[in-house]
């Protein structure tokens, strides 16, 4: 009677601890692929790193330009299709953005960390806010494409280097 009880008891306390640490009750589908997403995600953090500084002593147009294109250099090979297609959509989004700062150089002359330079951007140039915004509202939601894909294999897209706690290798 004790076996059955504590049979039929082990896939809810799986299930509740799986749901306590916020993952889904569905396995990694295939190790391989998770890794290849994590590297993916790696290689991203760097190149954001990258991009965030590079406003300091060239371009912001440059900059999103160059992150744009290292995205679409980065190994896709043995990511799963919608992975590539949301990386993909997202590296579009930046060069979009690097495109519309191209066509409007007035407003890209703020040589400071990214995230700096935009808003001083912004503030300097309001007539051209809405405009900028929409372009980042893009990144940002082709982002949150990349988190969501990313989750089925049970990866934070904001912290690749962790996957069930665990720090992943490089």
């Amino acid at each position: 009677m004790r076996d059955r009880i504590v049979t039929g008891v082990r896939p809810l306390l799986t299930t509740l601890a799986l749901a306590a640490v916020g993952c889904h009750a569905v396995p990694v589908r295939d190790a391989s692929t998770a890794d290849a997403i994590r590297r993916v995600l790696i290689a991203d953090t760097k190149l954001a790193s990258v991009r965030n500084e590079a406003p300091r002593d060239g371009s912001l147009a440059e900059a999103s330009a160059a992150y744009a294109e290292a995205l679409r250099g980065l190994d896709y090979s043995h990511t799963p299709p919608a992975f590539e297609r949301a990386f993909l959509g997202h590296a579009d989004a930046w060069r979009s953005f690097a495109e519309e700062l191209s066509r409007r150089p007035h407003l890209d002359t703020f040589r400071d960390e990214m995230h700096q330079a935009i808003e001083k951007m912004k503030a300097a140039h309001p007539e051209a806010a809405d405009d900028v915004q929409r372009q980042l509202d893009r990144i940002w939601a082709t982002w949150d494409d990349v988190v969501l894909v990313s989750a089925d294999y049970r990866i934070d897209a904001n912290a690749p280097a962790q996957v069930d706690g665990s720090p992943s290798p490089e």
